[in-house]
């Protein structure tokens, strides 16, 4: 299911996306051998991000987003890496795509973007 190409090493980290409009978008990290990541300070595996509503909110939202990015980013030993997002290709997938690439690009965090079944999605949890 998350297999990578033939000849290409398994991403260490992969962050997984569920989009959606009003409850937000659905994150979770999973490492190399699809378990979910758990962080160890709060103690969660999963966050959501809302991005939609007051200009606050979307702030907050895009805040969210970075440190999730970043994080993920962390668990990677080799910093020229590219962080590999799977998003769901349900309703919103376009949204959060472009919102990722951009709070990426911000950050100055390398990714790829990947388009995973939302079914996929929400057997981790998201």
């Amino acid at each position: 299911m998350l297999a990578p190409p033939p000849g290409k090493p398994s991403p260490q980290a992969i962050l997984v996306l569920d989009p959606g409009f009003q409850a937000g978008i659905k994150c979770a990290i999973l490492d190399s051998t699809g378990q979910v990541v758990v962080e160890k300070k709060t103690k969660s595996a999963l966050g959501t991000v809302k991005f939609l509503g007051s200009a606050v909110c979307s702030e907050k939202g895009r805040r969210d987003l970075g440190d999730i990015l970043r994080w993920t980013k962390s668990r990677m030993d080799n910093d020229e890496e590219e962080v590999c997002v799977v998003i769901g290709n349900g309703h919103g997938f376009r949204e959060a795509r472009e919102l990722v690439t951009e709070v990426a690009a911000e950050k100055g965090i390398s990714i790829n973007i990947e388009m995973g079944s939302a079914k996929l999605a929400r057997a981790f949890g998201v």
